[in-house]
């Protein structure tokens, strides 16, 4: 897999200063892999942070950012950089000390823990409103939530339809946005788009 710059890591660059990123992005947009190199640079700038990294169930983490940042770590020669507890699957910088913690919310309690710096919802559609709200007020710096929009939840009821809420930015990926992707599966997109009209 290549980890390029590509235009959907240049969006969330572009949005940085935010407290909050709401990232809808369609199949293959490469949201995750984007966010992931995003929270990884920043492990690298900044000193004694904590980032969270969560979504609905251990075997949708594990399977998904969990297995993708393994990926990324290894595809991008970082691995030397960060001390892995299995365990508690907490990644240590050793050069910034900045963590990256993964947590899967089985336990709607776990969004009642600890607090930390960054913090990324995968699939933020997974999980109801209550609970991320707990997460948001124990973020200091930035939480950034992507989802496949396929249907409606709270972050439209609560942002993007809400015109009074503010303190957000947003943007709207595709699979044209992730250059990174291999020229077969664009075909292969492309291909069924053609064939669903």
């Amino acid at each position: 897999m290549s980890y390029a710059q590509t235009t959907t890591l240049m969006k969330l660059v572009e949005a940085s200063d935010s407290p909050l990123i709401l990232m809808p992005g369609g199949t293959r947009s490469g949201k995750t892999i984007a966010t992931l190199m995003y929270l990884t640079t920043i492990s690298e700038r900044t000193h004694n942070n904590l980032i969270g990294i969560t979504t609905d169930t251990a075997p949708a983490l594990r399977d998904g950012a969990f297995r993708d940042f393994h990926n990324l770590l290894r595809g991008t020669r970082r691995e030397s950089e960060f001390d892995e507890n299995k365990t508690d699957k907490i990644f240590t910088n050793r050069y910034t000390h900045t963590q990256i913690q993964f947590f899967a919310l089985d336990d709607e309690m776990k969004a009642r823990g600890s607090a930390r710096d960054y913090l990324y919802v995968n699939e933020a559609n997974r999980i109801s409103w209550n609970t991320f709200e707990q997460l948001h007020i124990r973020t200091r710096v930035q939480t950034i939530c992507d989802w496949n929009p396929s249907s409606r939840f709270w972050a439209y009821d609560h942002y993007l339809d809400n015109p009074k809420a503010t303190g957000y930015e947003t943007f709207t990926t595709t699979y044209q946005d992730n250059e990174a992707l291999d020229p077969r599966i664009v075909t292969n997109i492309e291909n069924h788009d053609r064939q669903s009209n």
